[in-house]
Parts: structure tokens; sequence; C-alpha cells
């Protein structure tokens, strides 16, 4: 589920049901981009990804590597999940 911050929103799961959750908070002059050019779609914020295993495992390994000791470190971290997340997008 894509959010954007100006578009209200709510969800959650179905009475009775629970969800296990994993988030990824990003902002910036990319994703300004990727929004005014509508690769991030406020029309359409749910994706489903298949198979959910390996997109969250992906996801994970994007996000949870050590803290970049250096410009070119971080850069490339910031390449990867730009990449992953227009794959998603895709």
């Amino acid at each position: 589920i894509l959010l954007f911050p100006d578009v209200l929103h709510t969800y959650g799961p179905r009475a009775g049901e629970h969800w296990n959750e994993f988030y990824v908070i990003f902002d910036g002059p990319i994703f300004d981009l990727w929004y005014q050019t509508d690769l991030l779609d406020a029309s359409r914020p749910i994706r489903t990804l298949q198979p959910l295993a390996l997109w969250l495992s992906r996801l994970q390994d994007a996000v949870s590597l050590p803290r970049p000791s250096s410009s070119w470190q971080c850069t490339l971290e910031i390449c990867n999940f730009t990449t992953l997340l227009a794959q998603i997008c895709a």
C-alpha cells in the first residue's frame, strides 16, 4: 500500500483479522519527481506483489543494510532502493 502525504487514507485488516506490517518511509526530490510524473500514482495505491516472500525479502534486504559509512555507499544504497521501488511500481 502506497500512502501519499496529501491524500487522506484509512486502512486496516477486516474485523477479527490481523496484519503483519513492514513499512518504509521515503521522501525527497526523486520521489517528488516520480509522484509528479505518476510513477508513484495516488490512484493506484495498492500493489500486489507475487511471490510475496521474494518481494518482502528484497525490501528487507534493501533497508536493513548497515548504515553507510561513505558517500558512495550511501549513493549505492539509494540507487538500489529506487531501483527496487521502480520495479514494484512498474
